[in-house]
């Protein structure tokens, strides 16, 4: 497994920026960012084997691995800044979602229509938590937020 000194012997890291460089001689990648985007993650290739961009800052800043999974606090997967990376279990990282379902009919996270008007819910410990029905999208999309805000500790508005 790739070590916090192997790592620091190839790549340089910038916390503020969030982004990685190779440390070689060679013109071609001297001062260019290196790693590859793909579905908004950004990968970088060390010693034959790709990696997870805001994993290696883990190793980079701290000399180990995530203990469980880095969560983009403010939800950008490609922005590996240090300072909106943490290590969180799977369920705190699950709470800080903010886009709906890709199966959601209105496109709004917690709301769905119920009859004439539009019915916000919550899930939490297993149970959907009813919120209300609202006259207007926006009217249940606020009442989803705060009571997301109050009750996932993982959620960052």
């Amino acid at each position: 497994m790739l070590s916090q000194e192997r790592l620091k012997q190839v790549l340089s890291y910038d916390s503020d920026t969030g982004l990685f460089f190779r440390k070689t001689k060679h013109h071609r990648w001297k001062d260019k960012p290196c790693g590859s985007t793909t579905k908004g993650r950004v990968y970088i290739q060390v010693d034959h084997k790709l990696y997870l961009a805001h994993r290696l800052a883990f190793l980079y800043m701290t000399g180990e691995w995530p203990k469980y999974q880095v969560d983009h606090i403010n939800r950008e997967q490609s922005d590996n800044r240090w300072s909106n990376l943490r290590d969180v279990p799977q369920i705190v990282n699950l709470q800080n979602k903010s886009r709906a379902r890709s199966d959601s009919t209105l496109g709004i996270i917690g709301v769905r229509k119920n009859g004439s008007g539009f019915m916000a819910s919550l899930g939490h410990n297993k149970k959907v938590i009813y919120l209300g029905t609202f006259r207007t999208t926006d009217e249940a999309t606020e009442a989803y937020l705060k009571a997301k805000t109050k009750i996932h500790e993982g959620f960052i508005p």
